[in-house]
């Protein structure tokens, strides 16, 4: 089933402020042993002007809740990033490489599969998807769907919820 969406999409509630949004996971006890392995699907479409980037979303992590690090720059672990975001004043994600323009065949979604290896091994971590934009032209946004990981020691995500017919997401009033 669709995940909820962790924006509405950048200029859907008519502000001209810049915008940052957050979707985070529940904790993971990453086994002490084996590769932590995280899957989704996102699909993304933000602003961009034909040559520069001026919305996206990014992955980052946390293991101990308080400092988030993006997964790119601390892990060397590209989880697709297309692009470096303009600098910008007040933009959460300003001159950051991140998720931006649109993911190929949009709006169809695109797999992701990153190996952590044993960067994170024996460790309690977060991940959280991060959109920012800057409060100017609007665009679809960000979604993520089928989210799982492997070599947890915990069970963060306890069943399934069926979809009960189409998405659950609402489309964007931009």
């Amino acid at each position: 089933e669709d995940s909820p969406r962790p924006s509405p999409p950048a200029g859907a509630d008519g502000s001209s402020a810049p915008r940052d949004y957050t979707l985070n996971s529940p904790w993971l006890q990453v086994n002490a042993t084996g590769n932590f392995v995280v899957n989704f699907r996102d699909r993304h479409s933000f602003e961009w002007d034909g040559t520069r980037y001026w919305d996206g979303a990014v992955l980052e992590f946390t293991t101990d809740g308080v400092t988030w690090l993006d997964v790119f720059s601390e892990l060397n672990i590209n989880p697709g990033y297309t692009a470096l975001l303009e600098t910008q004043d007040g933009m959460a994600l300003s001159g950051r490489a991140a998720w931006a323009n649109q993911n190929p065949g949009f709006p169809g979604y695109s797999s992701r599969n990153l190996n952590f290896g044993t960067a994170l091994a024996g460790q309690r971590v977060r991940l959280r998807f991060r959109v920012a934009s800057d409060g100017a032209v609007g665009a679809y946004g960000f979604d993520v769907d089928d989210f799982a990981v492997a070599n947890v020691a915990n069970t963060p995500f306890s069943s399934m919820t069926p979809e009960a017919g189409g998405a659950c997401n609402r489309r964007p009033t931009a």
